[in-house]
């Protein structure tokens, strides 16, 4: 947090800012000297390093080039860094038993970089749950989302299964038509076959008819032949009969 605020100053070009984060009580050398490396600024030493200097005496922080100082006015930027310091602790012995500021503008005497840095590491982390519960939700949707897709697959396998199973289905069902139609065109043709020969049955059966009819006739006129013949067979034995009794007639006058 506190070389995010160095940075931000830098970009703004508040000098004055920045050497009061960079002065700030608590601040190790260290960690000044990596911040200015970072920064590619002179680094600022500890109050007892720095030499002692009044506030109207020290010339401007800014230069032509920026906020950052070159090299050549590290003193310069030292002077304004322990004048700076200096008018910090006035001001927080003036306002020591004073009303307290503003909410959310902390005095420079309240600035404790350890708890700036908790208060950080406990906005951080409050960030990284609120990111873990995000992507735990996320994860949650892609996995329904997941599981929906594979049902869908597997409801479009099934229905390719089905289709396939009833395109066979209605092969063999054409099959089996084909089948019936040649066994009906078959069956026309012995039907055809079998009314032709019950026509000529039929035929035959008539002029069986028709003979029998011819031989009723020829029957009768032979009986009516034959009481012909009868009649004159009868005749022939009367003639007969006679001419026996003539016959003896004439004999018995020749005896006589």
């Amino acid at each position: 947090a506190h070389r995010q605020s160095v940075s931000k100053c830098l970009r703004q070009g508040a000098s004055e800012e920045l050497g009061e984060l960079l002065a700030a009580p608590g601040v190790p050398v260290a960690q000044r000297q990596s911040v200015c490396q970072e920064e590619q600024m002179p680094v600022a030493l500890e109050e007892e390093q720095m030499p002692v200097a009044h506030e109207d005496s020290s010339p401007p922080l800014s230069t032509p080039e920026g906020p950052c100082a070159p090299a050549a006015d590290i003193d310069v930027l030292r002077s304004r860094l322990v004048a700076l310091e200096i008018r910090a602790e006035q001001e927080d012995r003036e306002t020591a038993n004073a009303v307290p500021c503003e909410v959310g503008v902390p005095r420079l005497g309240d600035f404790n970089l350890p708890e700036a840095f908790a208060d950080c590491l406990g906005r951080l982390r409050e960030a990284a749950s609120q990111s873990n519960e995000v992507a735990t939700r996320s994860l949650e949707e892609l996995r329904a989302v997941r599981e929906e897709v594979r049902a869908v697959e597997q409801g479009r396998a099934a229905a390719r299964e089905e289709a396939e199973a009833t395109a066979r289905s209605l092969e063999a069902l054409r099959e089996e038509l084909d089948a019936l139609r040649a066994d009906c065109e078959t069956g026309d043709g012995e039907a055809e076959t079998a009314a032709r020969g019950l026509k000529a049955i039929r035929e035959e059966l008539d002029a069986l008819k028709a003979d029998r009819q011819a031989g009723d006739g020829e029957a009768e006129a032979a009986a009516r032949g034959l009481e012909a013949l009868r009649e004159e067979l009868a005749a022939l034995r009367a003639d007969r009969e006679t001419g026996d009794g003539e016959a003896a007639k004439a004999e018995a006058a020749a005896r006589g």
